[in-house]
């Protein structure tokens, strides 16, 4: 069915395969980046790097620059990556990944651990992650036994209906040490669950030492750092001033109203390493 078949710019589907140090789409000139006029599209499960992953799979120091666009798991590495995947030192700094349902700057659907890689805003692209639901910096939807850790985008995300976040759209497992400086523009009317860091923490799920400090845009149901959340919240913060409109008193409820703060200490995370990674590129 080609409707369903995986799509990515270096492999479609890889079981037990290690991915290290693939750059996709651009010429490197004495450290400045010089982009391609290119784009990846397919329908659903369209990744960067790869389509689909599972099965004991590793990608390592791999980046995209290529715009990627399709329906559903839709992300900048990869469109799906189940349990068995891990996703280290990667980033992705295209212009655009859009998609409808399942978009993430780095993955769409996952189950995957992902560490220490990000969503980056160059000074010469628009850094743009556009979708309906399920829309994430990071990763759209975080499944059961997905990891997020020291993580961070600073992209601009555009959703126009349900659970965006600046990190992750829905969260159903655990995300930490992450944080977010990218803007989020919301659909006014449609626009549910948005949330800094997460848009929307079921239960069991946890986000722990994660900060977001991006503006949203957006007057329903949105939040500085969770749009909705059930699941346990641990030494994380937003700025009063994330949300430039009227929210709604989900943001407020016992989990969350002591993580809106006027101003707060960020040494205690240790960011700094992880951007003069990204930067190196």
């Amino acid at each position: 069915n080609i409707n369903s078949a995986p799509v990515g710019d270096l492999f479609s589907n890889t079981p037990n395969t290690t991915v290290k140090s693939n750059k996709v789409q651009f010429l490197d000139f004495s450290d400045e980046w010089s982009y391609f006029n290119t784009a990846i599209y397919g329908y659903n499960n369209v990744g960067g790097i790869i389509g689909y992953t599972n099965n004991n799979v590793s990608i390592k120091g791999c980046s995209n620059g290529a715009k990627v666009k399709g329906n559903d798991y839709i992300g900048g590495i990869t469109g799906i990556s189940f349990f068995g995947t891990t996703i280290q030192n990667s980033f992705n700094f295209s212009n655009m990944i859009e998609g409808n349902n399942y978009v993430g700057g780095l993955v769409g659907y996952s189950a995957a651990q992902i560490e220490k890689s990000h969503n980056q805003l160059l000074t010469d692209n628009n850094n743009t992650i556009k979708g309906n639901n399920y829309v994430g910096g990071i990763v759209g939807l975080n499944y059961e036994m997905g990891d997020i850790n020291e993580c961070f985008n600073n992209g601009t995300i555009i959703v126009t209906e349900d659970n965006c976040g600046g990190i992750v759209g829905l969260n159903s497992s655990s995300i930490s040490n992450c944080y977010n400086k990218g803007k989020i523009e919301c659909d006014k009317v449609t626009g549910l669950k948005i949330g800094g860091v997460c848009g929307q923490n079921l239960s069991e799920s946890f986000i722990n030492n994660s900060y977001n400090i991006g503006t949203i845009n957006n007057s329903n149901y949105a939040g500085g750092l969770i749009g909705a959340d059930f699941g346990t919240i641990n030494s994380s913060f937003c700025l009063d001033t994330s949300l430039k409109t009227k929210t709604s008193d989900i943001e407020y409820n016992k989990t969350c109203k002591n993580c809106i703060k006027k101003q707060f200490n960020i040494k205690k995370i240790n960011y700094k390493k992880i951007e003069r990674l990204a930067n190196k590129y």
